[in-house]
């Protein structure tokens, strides 16, 4: 069967099978643009599908269809209507095939005399999927508009405000007062938009009548605080005060003077308080410039009399500056006494005649305010007193104990000399340098106060000595004669040895020399030694001591790649070919087999199979 697709706008798809043999429906889709038209609010639909049939239509009646069919090429086929925005009529329904009639519309539009045309909402609606809703607003602060108040659904419109709000532009907007110097009244305590009505005031105002007005205290003495400087209003407090008073706090109180010797000055006698200004004076001082000034004598190094026990010009003190006492009405200098050092003087000396030292003669060091005579320290000795003795604690002695003797003020222990030992020390040392030992270094020992060298014995070589002998006597061997050779500590007949091999013996053994008479299996022998066995191999790897069964001769032990290995040998692999050339070497994989490297005319080589194959049956079997 052949499949003919008629395909609808707007994506509606029917399928239909013809017969074999009968001819298929040419199926066009034309667009056109229509200019709109308005009819029962609802609007045509700008797409019309025109149907042409490729041979000869007929109508039912002429050829005997059945009401709601048609022929075509004598065939009675159904007929299929048009439908701009929803399904075209078919069958019985169709009044003629091609022509435009709807059976069922698209969501959002509705059938009118057999065309589907697009609902229209009317002002104040909304379509939702097909249906027109009455439109509703939102309002924050009042009454939401709805239908045809409302533009669209879902906007921001209203018709009427709650308390305290007023509408602007279908806005709730809340009621706003004016203050100055504080926080206006809003909503439902604002009367009318703008108008002064404050909840609040800043700092350094009042509430008077809902109006924020500046504080004003009040000041006796004074200028009153106002603004953030009056604490309340009426109140009382002051920022500046008139002649004779002060601040103290927030108040103006009266000025009050100062006055040694005499009576202070108060009120507007006292210019600032707390100053030095005087009104009369006490007896023994008199007034200058508001000062009561003292009558005074004079006095060096301490302070003078005043006032009435003062005759003036005649030194009289009262008290003495530091370092000074009072002898009658003068102040002397304090003086201290100091045995083997320096007095103190003046402030230094805490008391007139008591002893007091600040520095100390030589030998002598400053203990709190003494002079003591200075004590050295002397390890192993006595150290030195007084003018011998630099510094006190300093290391000099003046004496040593036993086995000691002094030089440059240290006590250093004898020691004596020995040759090839240690010399004794102290107590045991009568003079230091002199040889006595106390002990011997090892191959020495001990004859009276000497340290002698070990003398061993040596037959056929050489004897130790000192450090190489360990003991006085003993047979101890170092090297030996012509013939011998050193075995541990002795000397022995020579023997020869040999490595890889058997040493040789006799006259041919000179001295422990190394010399052979044989080798071992896989050396051989050369100018008296073994030497292993190296074979030779061209194209592959030489055999070598046991795998080398005489030095020099051909003998492989593996072949190099494109060789293999025949009787010890490394023979080239040969491999064979029909029709072509047989690979050799490298290229041939494995010695005998077929293995082609080239072809010959007529024939090519196969893929990695070594195969000249005849070109004629490769072209046969493509």
């Amino acid at each position: 069967m052949i499949r003919a697709t008629i395909l609808y706008v707007l994506g509606v798809a029917a399928a239909q099978e013809c017969p074999r043999g009968a001819k298929l429906l040419q199926v066009k889709s034309e667009l056109e643009l229509h200019s709109t038209t308005k009819r029962s609010n609802q609007t045509r639909s700008p797409f019309n599908i025109t149907i042409s049939d490729a041979s000869t239509t007929t109508s039912a009646a002429s050829h005997g269809c059945q009401a709601g069919s048609h022929s075509v090429d004598g065939a009675c086929l159904e007929n299929q209507c048009l439908c701009a925005n929803g399904v075209g009529a078919v069958g019985s329904s169709c009044p003629h095939h091609g022509a435009m009639a709807c059976e069922v519309c698209f969501q959002g539009f509705t059938q009118e005399a057999g065309e589907c045309l697009q609902i229209q909402c009317g002002d104040g609606q909304h379509m939702v999927n097909g249906t027109c809703y009455e439109n509703l607003c939102s309002c924050s602060n009042g009454l939401a508009a709805t239908g045809a108040g409302c533009a669209m659904d879902g906007a921001s419109a209203c018709t009427d405000c709650f308390p305290g709000y007023d509408l602007h532009n279908q806005i709730c907007k809340q009621r706003q007062c004016s203050c100055d110097h504080g926080l206006p009244s809003v909503g439902e305590n604002c009367s009318h938009p703008g108008s002064p009505s404050c909840t609040v005031c800043f700092e350094g105002f009042h509430m008077a009548q809902q109006v924020c007005k500046e504080k004003v205290c009040h000041c006796p003495h004074g200028t009153g605080a106002r603004g953030s400087q009056c604490p309340m209003q009426n109140g009382t407090s002051c920022t500046a005060c008139h002649a004779g008073f002060h601040l103290l706090g927030d108040s103006c109180v009266p000025n009050q003077c100062n006055c040694s010797g005499g009576i202070p000055a108060n009120g507007t006698g006292c210019r600032q308080d707390g100053l030095q200004s005087c009104a009369s004076c006490h007896s023994g001082f008199f007034l200058m410039d508001g000062i009561c000034e003292a009558r005074q004598c004079s006095c060096a190094n301490g302070v003078p009399q005043t006032g009435s026990n003062c005759t003036a010009g005649t030194e009289n003190c009262s008290v003495c500056f530091e370092g000074h006492h009072l002898i009658g009405t003068s102040c002397v200098e304090k003086t201290c006494v100091c045995q083997n050092g320096t007095a103190a003087r003046g402030s230094r000396c805490p008391e007139h005649g008591s002893a007091f030292c600040v520095n100390c003669s030589w030998g002598h060091y400053l203990y709190g305010d003494l002079c003591l005579e200075n004590q050295c320290a002397c390890s192993n000795g006595r150290g030195v007193r007084g003018l011998g003795c630099p510094r006190h604690g300093a290391d000099v002695c003046g004496s040593c104990h036993h086995g000691f003797e002094l030089a440059h003020g240290w006590c250093f222990e004898k020691q004596c000399s020995c040759e090839n030992g240690i010399g004794t020390l102290g107590v045991n040392c009568s003079q230091s340098g002199e040889s006595n030992c106390s002990r011997c270094f090892d191959g020495y020992q001990l004859e009276g106060k000497q340290c002698v060298a070990k003398e061993c014995q040596c037959g056929n070589g050489t004897a130790a000595l000192g450090p190489d002998c360990p003991a006085w006597g003993m047979e101890h061997c170092v090297s030996c004669k012509h013939g011998f050779e050193l075995n541990g500590t002795k000397c022995q007949v020579s023997t020869c040895h040999c490595a890889n091999g058997k040493p040789a013996t006799g006259a041919r053994c000179v001295n422990g020399t190394s010399y052979c008479a044989t080798c071992h299996t896989g050396f051989h022998l050369y100018n008296g030694s073994c030497f292993e066995n190296q074979c030779t191999c061209p194209n592959g790897e030489a055999a070598a001591g046991l795998h080398c069964p005489s030095n020099g001769t051909k003998h492989c032990a593996r072949c190099f790649d494109g060789y293999h290995l025949v009787n010890r040998t490394c023979a080239e692999k040969r491999c064979t070919c029909v029709n072509g050339t047989a690979a050799r070497g490298e290229l041939c994989p494995l010695d005998g087999i077929a293995w082609c490297s080239d072809c010959a005319g007529g024939y090519r080589l196969l893929n990695g199979t070594g195969i000249c194959s005849l070109l004629v049956n490769e072209e046969a079997l493509s």
